[in-house]
């Protein structure tokens, strides 16, 4: 058993977050959600939530053989470099990289039951695999209003926009980049993403000579994919991944345009990017309720439920991330234009180095189970300073923390690491929160 694993567990479980004050007082019932719970939020109520001393039980009595959700979801091991005396094994829990779906949902995440989600192809076989499936892992969450950041200089916010570009060329070089997975479209390939990708392509190929023909292939694929998806449309009459492929195209199309530096380019770009908002709610929209689709065409054997877990997950992985991508790109321009913006919200999303890679089914459950998914809200990603190290958080997860906590906050992080003191640890606990 990892005894450091089995600290960290203990740390958790000795702290667990109780409903809020407010609903407390007012015997509601409090969702428990970060950092503010739906009632307060609705109300304008300050939420506050106590922290109460949870009395270990004796080794003679039950306890759960799994780690807490937290540590689950998060997949961390605490105090690496520290002589843990062993008798911490005392506390009677044991360690279990990734536990049962009903162990993997954090406090302020339901299990799901019935929930229509668009992604959803469960199983009883497959709740193992689908931690990612918890219903309100797709509630947006907002920034308090009055944080302060300085941090946002023009320097900085197209430190992001060149990330966005980078990935693009990727794209065009590998065929996938951090918010396109190498198999979303492996199956099938909607004329979206394939007009975007030859747009692309042509882009990164221009030189003063053909610019001009260039750029009026760029203008011809924009149109013929509004004329194809006019934005009036019934988003239901779109599957999840004709509603990912039209979002994933119009990125790219906005990502050319914006930052060419090409005035006739911008100015139609700039037209576009509401229909691109919209698109990307409505790609939400049918990923958090929609009707039970599969994200791809193949349904895999209904006796590898890894397999259709891992196709499900690359689905709803991608539309996190490229949701992600979008907003916080929109909200980029808007303050390099205007020098503000409103919070664009963030989502869960997989942070873990080396399970967006993986390249078979059997290589993402072991990369889950070895050091659990990070499956974190990208708002409160801020508690990975405190606890992981810089090279178990993949590059999308990375370019997330940048931008929303500065990019010198990350720089001092991957170069000093993270804090293991049980200060830190405790900082990191209070941060989480914890289940009843």
């Amino acid at each position: 058993m990892d005894s450091y694993g089995s600290l960290w567990d203990f740390f958790v479980n000795v702290w667990r977050r109780k409903a809020c004050s407010e609903c407390t007082r007012s015997k509601r019932q409090c969702n428990k959600q970060t950092p503010a719970c739906r009632r307060c939020r609705e109300r304008g109520t300050v939420c506050e939530y106590p922290f109460v001393r949870r009395i270990c039980a004796p080794l003679e009595s039950t306890l759960p053989d799994t780690l807490s959700s937290e540590s689950a979801l998060l997949g961390f091991q605490a105090f690496p470099d520290l002589d843990v005396d062993a008798d911490v094994t005392d506390f009677g829990l044991e360690l279990n990289p990734l536990p049962p779906l009903d162990w993997l949902c954090t406090d302020q995440m339901q299990l799901p039951t019935n929930t229509g989600n668009a992604l959803s192809a469960t199983t009883a076989g497959d709740a193992e695999y689908d931690w990612f499936q918890c219903p309100d892992s797709w509630t947006v969450e907002h920034e308090q209003p009055g944080r302060q950041q300085d941090f946002l200089d023009d320097s900085f916010l197209m430190r992001f926009v060149s990330d966005v570009q980078r990935w693009l060329q990727q794209w065009a070089s590998d065929g996938h980049n951090p918010f396109i997975h190498h198999q979303l479209y492996r199956q099938r390939l909607p004329r979206s993403i394939q007009d975007a990708y030859t747009a692309l392509t042509a882009y990164l190929a221009k030189n003063p000579k053909n610019e001009d023909l260039t750029f009026r292939i760029i203008e011809d694929r924009v149109a013929q994919l509004l004329q194809d998806q006019p934005p009036n449309s019934l988003p239901s009459s779109l599957d999840i991944l004709e509603h990912l492929a039209r979002v994933q195209a119009l990125l790219v199309y906005q990502v050319i345009r914006l930052f060419d530096g090409n005035i006739r380019l911008r100015a139609q770009a700039e037209q576009h990017s509401p229909v691109l908002s919209r698109w990307v709610g409505q790609l939400w929209e049918r990923a958090a309720g929609g009707n039970r689709v599969q994200g791809m065409s193949t349904t895999p054997p209904e006796n590898d439920a890894v397999l259709r877990s891992w196709r499900t997950w690359i689905t709803s992985e991608s539309v996190r991330r490229t949701w992600l991508t979008v907003k916080i790109l929109l909200s980029v321009y808007d303050t390099l234009k205007l020098g503000w913006s409103e919070c664009p919200g963030g989502l869960f999303f997989t942070a873990r180095e080396g399970i967006w890679s993986a390249s078979t089914a059997y290589a993402w459950s072991k990369a889950c189970r070895d050091g659990g998914p990070l499956f974190l809200q990208s708002m409160r990603l801020d508690g990975l300073f405190g606890y992981a190290k810089p090279s178990e958080v993949g590059e999308f997860g990375r370019a997330v923390l940048s931008i929303c906590f500065g990019s010198e906050k990350v720089d001092r992080w991957v170069n000093e690491g993270a804090e293991t003191s049980p200060a830190g640890v405790l900082d990191a606990l209070a941060f989480l929160g914890g289940g009843e």
